[in-house]
């Protein structure tokens, strides 16, 4: 009788059927030894296993953070924030999810220090001279005065501080276009 056992070839119709190995004492001098074959099979078997379940579950991580970033996004302008094409910019934040939270917060911020009939809008730009794109955040006000440029640089400080180590980009500036809400 051989301690070797037998298994089934890895490209086997039935791989996820078979028994690969036998359960027993590794000491016991009676344990079959198994064919060279088993890491070949334990990887198909990995592989084919990874695919009908990671598969789905990747999926369903995507969809679950598109749905919960279009939900923060839609929120924004009852903070305050405007966000003329949600779409865009969610489409930048799945792209680049761990910019989201400073986006939030420079954008808060920056609601916190307008002054009435300002405006605070994140908005997509897209350079037309190279192929690039970035978040936006436009402090945009009513009446622009001295303290405007002493408020961007604060925040733009404060974007830079917490964009070190994320996978984007954004940019807090004015347009000087007048405010849309107010």
């Amino acid at each position: 009788m051989s301690n070797v056992v037998n298994l089934p070839s890895p490209r086997s119709p039935h791989l996820l059927d078979a028994e690969p190995y036998v359960l027993c004492d590794p000491g016991d001098p009676n344990t079959p030894r198994v064919s060279s074959d088993f890491s070949m099979i334990l990887r198909s078997r990995t592989r084919a296993l990874n695919e009908f379940f990671l598969s789905p579950a990747i999926a369903a991580r995507e969809v679950w953070q598109r749905l919960l970033l279009e939900a923060y996004v839609a929120a924004l302008p009852k903070r305050g924030v405007r966000v003329p094409r949600p779409g865009e910019v969610v489409g930048y934040l799945l792209q680049h999810p761990d910019v989201f939270s400073p986006v939030l917060a420079i954008a808060t911020k920056a609601r916190e220090r307008r002054g009435p009939g300002d405006e605070v809008s994140v908005e997509l730009y897209r350079d037309p001279e190279i192929r690039d794109e970035y978040l936006v955040v436009y402090l945009r006000r009513a009446k622009y005065g001295e303290d405007t440029l002493g408020i961007l640089d604060a925040l733009g400080e404060d974007a830079a501080l917490a964009l070190a180590g994320t996978s984007g980009w954004f940019l807090v500036t004015t347009d000087f276009r007048p405010p849309q809400d107010g």
